[in-house]
């Protein structure tokens, strides 16, 4: 297989012909590798296969899973949808206050999980102070579809 490479100026590229008459070409930049010599064998794969192998799971998964009572736990879609929901809830405040939490909606999260916040958000506006009670947001009903004005034959039939 060929491919051609970019010429470029810093690349110095080395041909050299093994005894089954192939060639090996290597390129180098000519500067100093920034790879740290320390980290070599862990990032070796064969190194990394011989763990796998003597211990049946790949080194990088050293947490072992999570274990615990998920009964209450939600589906995976619909926690997608809170979150979309809160993201959605959080870009419709002023960007002022936006910014106030960075443009972060987990900010946002966790100041209002803080109790010694209240203050402070009842006059930022975003809780209601208390005795005051906020009426859900009601979807107004849509008014019933109507039938489109034209030519209309004396029963009612359309044309």
């Amino acid at each position: 297989m060929t491919r051609k490479i970019p010429e470029d100026p810093k690349l110095i590229r080395t041909t050299t012909v093994r005894k089954n008459g192939r060639r090996r070409v290597s390129d180098s930049t000519g500067t100093e590798s920034r790879v740290e010599p320390q980290h070599a064998n862990e990032t070796n794969i064969n190194t990394i296969m011989r763990k796998m192998h003597a211990q049946g799971v790949l080194p990088h998964f050293k947490t072992g899973g999570n274990f615990g009572n998920f009964e209450l736990a939600e589906d995976f879609h619909t926690a997608q949808n809170r979150i979309i929901a809160a993201q959605d809830d959080f870009m419709r405040l002023p960007s002022e206050l936006r910014s106030k939490f960075d443009n972060d909606p987990g900010k946002l999260i966790d100041f209002l999980s803080n109790c010694e916040n209240r203050a402070e958000a009842v006059d930022m506006g975003l809780i209601a102070p208390d005795g005051y009670v906020v009426e859900p947001n009601q979807k107004t009903p849509e008014p019933p579809a109507q039938e489109p004005v034209g030519d209309k034959k004396p029963d009612g039939a359309s044309v």
